[in-house]
């Protein structure tokens, strides 16, 4: 680009080259194209130096940043001032003021206009000014006092704005030095709307006027200054040669004022609140709302600190841009509890109270400003929430009073749905409203499958916990069409009104199942549960709400024997084998109490010698009547009913008793003890145990515990920490059943076993299922791998233990060898294996 691209005509021409300032043009990347004569005068160079250099190549550093603002606001379509020190081709530093003007073409910023004025003189004039003010000052020394010891701030303006002299009562109201302050003008100690404002006045004192304002300025910290300002003006020879400014810091007079005006509305607001005879949640959340307002705070929040479950009860905040998820006003709240010093990342100023209802500590009620907000918090600050925690623990205290009473009658308190007795209600709403609507009502009862292992095992906190996972998983699927309920324990149970038909009925069956068996995440568990549930439907199982429910009751339990995770319609048929499950539990209770059970032993020989070397304990039912029950019988209903731990903890302590006696004649003899599911997640399994060995006086060495695969593969982790902990007493633990389940012996290679045992059901195959005795060979040669013992079940034949000791099997039990048989005869059988292996 050049001068002639420019195009000026010769007014334009002439106004360029013969400008007494300094006049330059640049291309839109700063680079000069034009210059006229005043401006190589003023730089010292020559026109060719000049044309194509940019123009912060004559800034200093500090100032070429000031140049590149400039050049890219006035590409923007502004025209800006600025002044800046230019070097000099000699190398000395001019003052100079610079005028950019954007350049248009076809309506287009093209370029830039330059307008340098050289600042020198007026600068040196201003000291010069300075200087004679600063003569001025020595001669009069009585002025200088009043001017100096003035307890106001006091300063010497020039007409220009320059601050020709400062005190230190006014140095004191901003801190600043006074080096920082004179020379500079008055201007650059304000900002935004407060300069054009000032200036005004300024202006007014120019024309001879005493005049007097208040204005915001602010110390050289940042922090915000409110003084009064009196422009006076100063005469010599009848007309005004500068501006004296009285100034007066009134911040803290502000503030106190603030401060009384804040407490009186403080006053009537609290007034208002304390008078209220409402104790909704709107008027909770207008309190905490108003606190904000008089607090000059961000978030307020109500923290219910109920031990082991703390959860923000209610909150406001002026923006909830910013929210998060309260768990940073949950710690916020403990430290408060902790009388500990409040602050958080998210937070900057913070202030909470205790909060107390019916005498006992609530919980917590905290205001907090959003980091870098900066809220001053004061005593009266304090006194005020201090005050409305107090009002708000009395509100909350009647609220409490009402709402315990509903929640008492209606509602469960763990999971807050609704209890029995509002389901009832709204059950028998439903059968009136399909009276006349000539549709059907269902209602869904849920158990919780083997709910109490994870009570035992994890603990009730993470059983309630789960329970609340549950309920909502429930809410989840059936939403606002239908009522859940917890009627106690693991049970919950579900009304669905209006029903178009069966199919409709079971697609919410099916999906409510598989919603909760999906895993759940309790703390560091992953947990699996399922449910059983029994549909009743009115009008063809039941009239009434009683009916109903009690129906879908008898069918739950026809899904459970099931198989659990199933559901199951009623039918009247469904009543007889509940009946006689429940008739079966009263008699094993009463057969504990009556001591109708006996322990039976079977025998377990080593294949290789042919000795006696353990004996498992089984259990049998010696009814009065009935005669010999076996397992298979009773044990079902001793697992559902629970009466299977007291049950095994019986078996335990007799068969250890008698084993005992026998290690007189046999030392080192083996027992073997099965262990239910139940049992086995008992949380005090470990001490059950050793309690029971220590009254025997039994050994745990010669100890061994039986699981099957099944029970070891449903919670695999949990399994091998119960393991660990019955292996450190030095009890045995073996895999019975092996073969049944699902498991693989590569699986349970993670498992502190000590022995394998095989299902009887593959050694029945021996000698005429040759797929049985690979199976059985490959299970005993992969078991030693892993140095596990292996003990064969059901060997009712020679050639079944020909071929078991032939493939070095460890041990075997079965018919061949004994049935199992009362203490009596066990003691016969041990007496004679012993003569026969000594003759």
């Amino acid at each position: 680009m050049s001068i002639s691209r420019i195009s000026p005509d010769v007014h334009f021409e002439s106004l360029f080259a013969e400008n007494p300032q300094g006049v330059g043009a640049s291309d839109c990347a700063g680079n000069l194209v034009a210059v006229n004569d005043a401006l190589c005068a003023m730089s010292g160079y020559a026109r060719e130096e000049l044309l194509g250099r940019h123009l912060r190549s004559f800034a200093p550093e500090e100032g070429a940043q000031i140049v590149e603002r400039s050049l890219t606001e006035t590409m923007l379509g502004r025209s800006l001032t600025f002044d800046f020190n230019a070097i000099h081709r000699s190398g000395a530093v001019t003052e100079v003021f610079v005028t950019t003007l954007p350049m248009y073409r076809d309506h287009v910023v093209d370029g830039i206009y330059f307008i340098f004025q050289d600042l020198s003189d007026r600068k040196a004039a201003k000291r010069l000014i300075a200087e004679q003010a600063q003569e001025l000052h020595d001669r009069n020394r009585g002025f200088r006092s009043l001017f100096q010891q003035n307890p106001d701030g006091v300063l010497a303006l020039d007409c220009d704005g320059t601050i020709l002299d400062v005190n230190d009562a006014c140095l004191r109201i901003g801190n600043y030095p006074r080096d920082a302050v004179v020379g500079r003008s008055y201007k650059d100690f304000l900002a935004g709307a407060e300069i054009a404002r000032t200036s005004s006045f300024f202006e007014r004192g120019l024309a001879g006027e005493s005049v007097s304002s208040e204005i915001g300025s602010a110390s050289i910290d940042g922090q915000p200054r409110t003084c009064v300002a009196t422009m006076i003006p100063q005469f010599s020879d009848g007309r005004v040669v500068g501006i004296y400014a009285v100034i007066q810091d009134i911040t803290q007079r502000k503030k106190d004022q603030l401060r009384v005006e804040t407490q009186s509305q403080r006053i009537r607001e609290l007034y208002l609140m304390a008078t209220s005879g409402n104790y909704s949640d709107s008027h909770v959340m207008t309190t905490l709302m108003m606190g904000c307002r008089l607090l000059r705070m961000d978030v307020a929040a109500i923290i219910d600190y109920t031990p082991d479950r703390p959860v923000v009860e209610a909150r406001f905040e002026v923006d909830s841009s910013g929210s998060d998820d309260g768990i940073e006003l949950l710690a916020l709240a403990q430290a408060v509890l902790d009388s500990r010093e409040v602050g958080g990342a998210r937070y900057g100023a913070v202030i909470g109270e205790v909060l107390t209802v019916a005498g006992e500590r609530y919980g917590v009620l905290l205001f907090a400003s959003r980091q870098g907000r900066g809220t001053e918090i004061e005593e009266t600050d304090r006194d005020l929430v201090a005050l409305m925690a107090a009002l708000l623990g009395g509100a909350l205290e009647r609220r409490r009073a009402r709402a315990d009473l509903r929640t008492l009658a209606y509602f469960d308190t763990l999971t807050g749905l609704p209890n029995r007795v509002m389901f009832q209600e709204r059950v028998r709403d439903a059968i009136e409203n399909a009276q006349s609507q000539f549709c059907r009502v269902a209602v869904l009862f849920f158990d919780l499958d083997r709910f109490k292992d994870i009570n035992d095992t994890l603990g009730h906190a993470h059983g309630d916990h789960l329970l609340q996972l549950v309920a909502n998983r429930l809410l989840s699927v059936v939403g606002d069409q239908a009522t859940v309920a917890r009627t106690g324990g693991d049970e919950f149970i579900v009304l669905l009104p209006d029903c178009d038909g069966m199919e409709s009925i079971r697609v919410v069956a099916e999906r409510l199942l598989h919603a909760i068996d999906d895993p759940y995440q309790l703390d560091d568990y992953e947990q699996f549960i399922t449910a059983s549930i029994g549909i009743a439907v009115y009008p063809e199982d039941g009239k009434t709400d009683l009916a109903l429910i009690k129906n879908a009751d008898i069918a739950m339990y026809r899904a459970k024997d099931r198989g659990r995770n199933a559901y199951q319609f009623y039918t009247p048929t469904l009543e007889a084998p509940i009946q006689m499950r429940l008739s079966q539990e009263k008699l094993l209770r009463r057969a504990l109490e009556l001591d109708e059970f006996r322990v039976y032993y079977q025998p377990e020989v080593r294949l290789s010698s042919g000795a006696v070397v353990g004996l498992e304990a089984l259990v049998r039912w010696h009814h009065p009547k009935s005669g010999i029950i076996y397992p298979g019988q009773f044990i079902p209903s001793a697992e559902i009913s629970g009466l299977i731990v007291q049950l095994g903890d019986w078996v335990l302590r007799t068969a250890a008793r008698q084993t005992h006696e026998w290690h007189k004649h046999i030392p080192g003899l083996r027992l073997a003890v099965n262990l239910s599911a139940r049992q086995f997640h008992q949380p005090d399994l470990r001490s059950r145990i050793a309690q029971a060995l220590e009254q025997a006086d039994f050994d745990p060495s010669h100890l061994e515990l039986e699981i099957t695969e099944t029970v070891a593969m449903s919670e695999a982790a949990q399994t091998v920490a119960i393991m660990r902990d019955l292996k450190e007493s030095g009890m045995h633990i073996a895999v019975d059943d092996f073969g049944t389940g699902y498991s693989s012996l590569s699986y349970l290679r993670h498992f502190p076993l000590d022995v394998l045992k095989i299902d009887q059901s593959f050694v029945a195959g021996i000698g005429t299922e040759p797929n049985d005795e690979t199976i059985v060979k490959t299970v005993i040669a992969m078991a030693h791998s892993l140095g596990l013992e292996v003990v064969a079940e059901g060997v009712e034949t020679q050639a079944q233990f020909d071929f078991l000791r032939e493939h070095d099997c460890d041990r075997a039990q079965g018919y061949f060898i004994s049935a199992a048989v009362p203490a009596d005869a066990a003691d016969a059988f041990l007496t004679a294996s012993a003569q026969g292996l000594r003759s």
